[in-house]
């Protein structure tokens, strides 16, 4: 995930890094989303993380994009 058009999900946003984050759905239905040595960063609420493992319905950012997994 990140700006470059050629990743599977590709945000058009300058907060962005062009390869942002890594994001797996796990088998039992959990995202796995983690930083790809992006300037900008990975955050769980207030939180910088270098990964998390979010519920349906949780909500994460990319640099200053918000993003919620329905």
């Amino acid at each position: 995930m990140g700006r470059e058009r050629t990743n599977d999900v590709s945000v058009p946003d300058p907060h962005i890094s062009r390869y942002h984050a890594v994001l797996r759905v796990l088998p039992d239905g959990s995202l796995y989303v983690a930083d790809d040595h992006s300037v900008n960063g990975v955050f769980c609420g207030d939180e910088r993380v270098p990964f998390a493992i979010l519920q349906p319905g949780q909500e994460f950012l990319l640099g200053l994009v918000g993003f919620r997994y329905e």
